[in-house]
């Protein structure tokens, strides 16, 4: 189960969109300061470097202007993920405290069921007892598993397989038998709990 979080990225909100939010925030978190003892920076220096940015914002078009305003919006946008960084983990997941924060709430994750197995995968000799690893890209995927065992074993017995976990569709793994042959299969994970296996005709040995 995920926990409730905040955002901590406001890059994504329009120029005036970020005064107004910030604003709000700062309003909420002055008034339950106490729920946040520890915030990294205190509602004060945010209404200051809100007001900043506003303030250049709401000039006239000048040279650097654009610059001056990237700048002080880059202290925002710090600003912003650095309390919200503390709150979330202030909070770990109580809804009421992120709630006080005036933070707007982020995205849960969808769940995404089951995913096909991988059509197909490469796989190469690496360095030394290291093969490579280039998995066909699943939609959805999270990560992958790779799965070997030595081409004497039976692929229907689960307990003759070494799972290894790898967030990229390449990898490259070592740890293998010098000498000895490998047969490999993949499958990629997302929220489900049950995987799909892609089983390679390829068998290499490791050298």
């Amino acid at each position: 189960m995920h926990k409730a979080k905040i955002l901590t990225n406001s890059t994504e909100f329009g120029q005036d969109e970020i005064s107004t939010l910030v604003h709000e925030i700062k309003n909420s978190l002055a008034t339950n300061i106490g729920s946040f003892p520890a915030l990294p920076v205190a509602p004060g220096v945010v209404l200051s470097q809100i007001g900043e940015y506003d303030r250049i914002n709401g000039l006239a078009e000048y040279v650097g202007k654009t610059e001056d305003l990237a700048a002080e919006r880059l202290i925002v946008d710090t600003t912003f993920h650095k309390n919200g960084v503390y709150i979330n983990e202030l909070a770990d997941g109580n809804a009421t405290i992120l709630a006080r924060s005036g933070y707007p709430r982020a995205k849960e994750p969808t769940p995404v069921g089951e995913l096909p197995p991988p059509d197909g995968m490469k796989i190469g000799h690496g360095g030394l007892n290291e093969f490579t690893f280039d998995i066909d890209v699943v939609e959805h995927a999270k990560g992958y598993l790779i799965a070997y065992t030595g081409v004497e074993n039976p692929e229907a017995n689960p307990y003759n397989w070494t799972l290894r976990w790898t967030s990229s569709h390449k990898a490259t793994l070592g740890g293998f038998t010098n000498g000895k042959k490998y047969k490999f299969a993949s499958a990629a994970v997302a929220t489900a709990l049950n995987v799909h296996f892609f089983i390679s005709a390829k068998q290499l040995t490791s050298e």
